[in-house]
């Protein structure tokens, strides 16, 4: 499975909350984040994340990026 396979199916079961394991839907918070990001810039990125009520993302993208130190 090539990276670009590994990442979408991280980032879907983030976004669908499945069950899935830890690490999984930590690079797929992560990766979610990071797709604001690269999108709206950081800021917007966050801004979006909480026009759309989705704040726990953040908290999830964060949590992530600490867990892979």
């Amino acid at each position: 499975m090539d990276e670009s396979t590994v990442q979408q199916a991280c980032i879907d079961a983030y976004l669908s909350g499945a069950d899935a394991r830890p690490d999984h839907l930590a690079y797929g918070a992560v990766l979610v984040l990071a797709g604001l990001a690269d999108n709206a810039g950081l800021v917007g990125g966050i801004g979006e994340l909480l026009i759309t009520e989705s704040p726990g993302a953040i908290v999830d993208g964060v949590a992530g990026c600490a867990a892979s130190t």
